[in-house]
């Protein structure tokens, strides 16, 4: 007996060490991939130059809304298009790692980082066409690896997924930083070009160690989603070209050589907003922490003597906070998005990232124009604040919401007859249990998960959270409903009587 149940306990120690060694092995590929999703997506920012050459300008007194056209919008247009194209031709063709997407990203990124070393050496004349032919290579392969590796962090979760998104907003700031800094130097571009190597290369080595996620086709049905991501993210791209435009016509503004600084405040104020969802949501809720991010573009255009420097000054500082707060945050609501309406990650970031490009190119015009017709500085700030903050309060609060995104899923779902009386029912019996038994809102969207007989691997998957907050919310949702197992989870839910639930 004795050895008998020796050999049992031995046994058992042995598929515990070995769950344990499982678990600490996936555990370390996790956080490999956590390492190269951080390092690649830094890399893929070959923005880089576009910002030097405007601070050099800016610096010189140069720089103004027509010097920068060249660049910027051959940049801007680069990066919509690109952005479409990456997202459509790849939903239509079989699932891939994206490896090609991610090597010619790179490639084109040092090819317009080398034309740039030609930049004292070029016929003044022709100076706009090696500006228009470097935004577009830049801006081409900035696209390519973005988009690529949006899908790779697709495959993280939970704290991996947060530390390496917090990861990349923060080194990307030091480069804007640094890039500031330093100008157009060759330095700069060979920093450019030696980061989108080194993406290029995490790239190929996660890529051959990961799997291909498989996706369905979305549904047509969903257009009006697809609309309101592009029109909401149009409307931040208009709003911010709009306030930096605004230091461009200004002659006697000039930045504090602390300015960056208030990129790591951005950063700062985003974690704040998505720590309070947090706790208001019971979860991590990027949509709803978006409507959030034009408290900055406020306080950026309080209502100083527009033309004072100092005012200059606090506006382009907050306005360098807004932009951060907004790039911290947007990522999570695409992500956000892509899981509420059942598509790709690549597929919403492609979307979101032709209507932010669009709508900056539009701003751009808007300010070109203003320019042209030379107005008073003073008269062009007011109006240029009074349509910032409408649009920003449009573009976040109203335009996209989580609500606006789940009708428009029921509806596409409805339509393509995915969506049938049971699966009706059941969301009106859950909303009758939450009712009554006094659940939060996230508990109600796990609830609604558990009662249609999925596990905790699929509340993660939709709701975009880590496996100990799964089980407190069912904890939770256990000791409310006085229940002890799924079983009775589902049958108390689908014993509820719903004949006098109003539909919402």
């Amino acid at each position: 007996m004795g050895k008998a149940n020796s050999g049992k306990t031995g046994g058992a120690d042995t598929r515990r060490a070995a769950k344990s060694s499982g678990a600490m092995g996936k555990e370390a590929r996790t956080g490999v991939a956590a390492l190269c999703c951080t390092v690649g997506m830094i890399g893929s920012q070959t923005w880089m130059p576009a910002v030097g050459l405007f601070a050099d300008m800016y610096r010189a007194g140069s720089f103004s809304v027509g010097n920068g056209a060249p660049l910027f919008l051959s940049y801007l247009v680069a990066l919509a298009l690109v952005a479409s194209l990456f997202a459509v031709l790849r939903l239509k063709s079989a699932p891939g790692k994206g490896t090609y997407a991610a090597l010619v990203g790179a490639l084109l990124s040092c090819i317009g980082t080398v034309l740039l070393l030609l930049f004292d050496e070029v016929d003044p004349q022709r100076m706009g066409l090696l500006l228009s032919l470097t935004g577009l290579l830049l801006g081409s392969g900035n696209c390519l690896m973005v988009m690529a590796w949006s899908s790779m962090f697709a495959n993280l979760r939970g704290k991996a997924l947060f530390s390496s998104a917090l990861g990349v907003a923060v080194c990307c700031c030091i480069l804007a930083s640094f890039a500031q800094m330093v100008g157009a130097t060759a330095i700069l571009l060979a920093a450019t070009a030696g980061l989108s190597a080194v993406s290029a290369a995490c790239y190929v080595v996660l890529a051959v160690k990961s799997e291909v996620l498989a996706y369905d086709t979305p549904s047509a049905s969903l257009g009006s989603a697809y609309v309101r991501i592009g029109c909401s993210l149009g409307c931040f791209g208009f709003l911010f070209t709009m306030m930096i435009m605004q230091f461009a016509i200004a002659p006697h503004g000039q930045a504090s050589p602390h300015t960056w600084m208030f990129g790591f405040a951005g950063i700062a104020a985003a974690a704040a907003i998505l720590a309070a969802g947090r706790i208001a949501r019971k979860g991590w809720d990027f949509v709803f922490a978006y409507r959030f991010v034009v408290i900055p573009v406020l306080i950026a255009f309080f209502p100083f003597d527009p033309g004072s420097d100092f005012s200059l000054k606090f506006a382009l500082c907050f306005s360098t906070m807004a932009l951060w707060c907004f790039l911290t945050i947007v990522p999570g609501v695409l992500g956000q998005a892509a899981a509420t309406l059942r598509v790709p990650v690549f597929f919403t970031a492609g979307i979101g990232i032709g209507g932010l490009c669009i709508g900056a190119v539009v701003g751009y015009f808007v300010a070109w124009f203003v320019e042209f017709l030379d107005p008073t500085p003073n008269y062009y700030i007011n109006v240029t604040a009074i349509i910032s903050m409408a649009i920003g309060l449009i573009g976040s609060n109203i335009v996209l919401t989580k609500g606006s995104l789940i009708r428009a899923y029921r509806r596409a779902s409805a339509a393509s007859g995915d969506s049938d009386d049971a699966d009706a029912t059941t969301s009106e019996k859950v909303a009758r249990v939450v009712e009554a038994y006094g659940l939060t809102n996230r508990e109600s969207d796990v609830l609604l998960i558990l009662a249609r007989g999925h596990g905790l691997a699929r509340v993660q998957e939709d709701l975009f959270i880590s496996e100990g907050t799964a089980l407190t919310h069912k904890r939770h949702i256990y000791q409310k409903l006085d229940v002890h197992s799924k079983s009775e989870l589902i049958d108390l839910v689908a014993c509820i009587d719903i004949g006098d639930v109003d539909e919402d």
